[in-house]
C-alpha cells in the first residue's frame, strides 16, 4: 500500500494544520467532568495533538493512524499516550469511554475501503466497545461540500505548497493533490501526495448510527473552530 503523510507532509500537517484537533480536544475536555482514568481511542490520531492535550488532563489515550511517519511525531508530542500503526478499518478495539475520529478519517480512501458498508461495520465496532454513556465524536465530509478555491498556493517560512482540489460528483470522491517544497538547508525538497476521500450523505450516516443504538447530536464545530459547508460533526452517545 502506498505511504501517506510521509515525513515532510507529516511535519507540515503538524506545524500548520493542527487547529481542528486542538479544538476537538478542548471540547472533549469540557464535555467530560470526571477525566481521571477515562480511556480514549483516537482514530486517525495524526501527530498526537489531541492525545497530548487529553493525556495532560488525565485521560488515558490510545492513538491509531495509518501513517508511520506521523506517528513518529505523535510519540514525541504525547509520550504518555500509546500509539498503534493501523487503518481504522483493521484496528481491533478494546473497551473504552470515548472514541474520536477527528479530521475526516472515515472519508479517506488510503486503504480503498471507505464506503457505507465499511463505515457501518466500523460504527458497530465502536458501539460494541464503548462503555454505557460513552461518546463517539467524529467529523466527516459530505456530498454537500463545495470547492471554493480549487487551486491554492500556501506559503510558509519553511515550505511552499500547491494545492489542487477536485470533486467527482458522480462517484462522490474528492481528490486533494499536494505538491510541496520543504526547505532543507540551502535547498528545497519536492514531494507530492494525492489523497482521495469518499463523500457521504449526512442522512444515511445518521440513520446508520441511530439504527445501531446511538443517540446522535449534530454540531457545527469543535470549541472555537467552525466547520465549513459540507463538513459535519457528530457527538454520538451509547445509552444502553
Amino acid at each position: 500500500m502506498e505511504a501517506y503523510y510521509k515525513h515532510n507532509l507529516a511535519h507540515i500537517h503538524d506545524m500548520y494544520f493542527g487547529d481542528l484537533a486542538k479544538n476537538a480536544a478542548l471540547m472533549i475536555n469540557k464535555l467530560w467532568t470526571n477525566k481521571k482514568g477515562k480511556s480514549v481511542i483516537d482514530i486517525g490520531c495524526g501527530s498526537g495533538i489531541l492525545a497530548s492535550i487529553l493525556t495532560d488532563n488525565n485521560f488515558n489515550v490510545t492513538g491509531v493512524d495509518i501513517s508511520k511517519d506521523i506517528l513518529e511525531i505523535a510519540r514525541k508530542k504525547a509520550p504518555l499516550a500509546k500509539f498503534i500503526n493501523a487503518s481504522l478499518h483493521s484496528y481491533e478495539f478494546s473497551p473504552c469511554d470515548i472514541v474520536t475520529a477527528i479530521g475526516e478519517p472515515i472519508n479517506y480512501l488510503f486503504d480503498n475501503t471507505s464506503n457505507y458498508e465499511s463505515c457501518f461495520t466500523f460504527f458497530n465496532k465502536v458501539y460494541k466497545h464503548l462503555e454505557v454513556n460513552g461518546l463517539f465524536v467524529f467529523d466527516f465530509l459530505t456530498t454537500q461540500v463545495e470547492v471554493k478555491e480549487p487551486l491554492r498556493l500556501i506559503e510558509k517560512e519553511d515550505m511552499v505548497m500547491f494545492l489542487s482540489i477536485t470533486i467527482d460528483k458522480e462517484k462522490s470522491i474528492l481528490s486533494r493533490t499536494m505538491i510541496y517544497f520543504v526547505k532543507e538547508g540551502d535547498f528545497y525538497i519536492k514531494d507530492t501526495e494525492t489523497h482521495k476521500q469518499f463523500l457521504f450523505d449526512v442522512r444515511t450516516i445518521v440513520d446508520q448510527l441511530l439504527s445501531i443504538g446511538f443517540e446522535v447530536k449534530k454540531i457545527d464545530g469543535y470549541n472555537e473552530h467552525q466547520f465549513r459547508n459540507g463538513h459535519v460533526g457528530l457527538i454520538c452517545k451509547k445509552v444502553k
